[in-house]
């Protein structure tokens, strides 16, 4: 079942969408560098994704590589990058459409702050679109000047999507 992502990456104190006045670390599909000399950095990740072949499940779940090694769910506990609370929405919210632009599945569930876990309202379609924001910290002591983290959102089994026309990146820097 092959899926599109793109990613777009809004800083921890912000609202979205955009239009609420949040203020975007860097344009769509543009990776980042983010400081954490000082401690630990708090933001938002937002990805959209589409089916574009098959139906689609409900459950999914954001992960991350660190320096392209082994993949690691994000949860509120995990090393190098954990959930926090965010004060401008709750897990399970549903998710708003903006970056994408096609039919949009707005029953998603899909706000995370905790597990990293999400479960769509229903299975989608081809060519639907879901979109799904998350709550992440950035753990100063675990990460060295120049590390990479790649963000994905894949299957709630871990299956990775077919397809990524994108993969969210920060680049630390110390």
């Amino acid at each position: 079942m092959p899926r599109n992502y793109v990613s777009l990456f809004g800083s921890a104190g912000d609202y979205l969408p955009v239009a609420a006045g949040a203020t975007w670390l860097a344009a769509i599909n543009t990776n980042i560098g983010v400081d954490v000399s000082a401690g630990n950095a708090q933001l938002r990740l937002r990805v959209a994704f589409t089916v574009t072949g098959g139906t689609g499940g409900t459950a999914f779940k954001w992960i991350y590589a660190k320096n392209g090694g082994a993949v690691t769910d994000i949860t509120a506990s995990s090393s190098n990058v954990k959930t926090f609370n965010s004060t401008h929405f709750a897990d399970g919210d549903d998710v708003p459409q903006f970056l994408s632009s096609g039919t949009y599945v707005s029953n998603n569930n899909a706000a995370e702050e905790s597990t990293g876990a999400f479960t769509l309202g229903a299975a989608i379609d081809v060519d639907e679109d879901v979109e799904s924001e998350i709550a992440i910290e950035l753990i100063a002591a675990d990460l060295a000047n120049n590390d990479t983290l790649d963000f994905r959102i894949v299957e709630g089994d871990g299956t990775v999507f077919t397809t990524y026309t994108e993969v969210a990146r920060i680049t630390v820097i110390k």
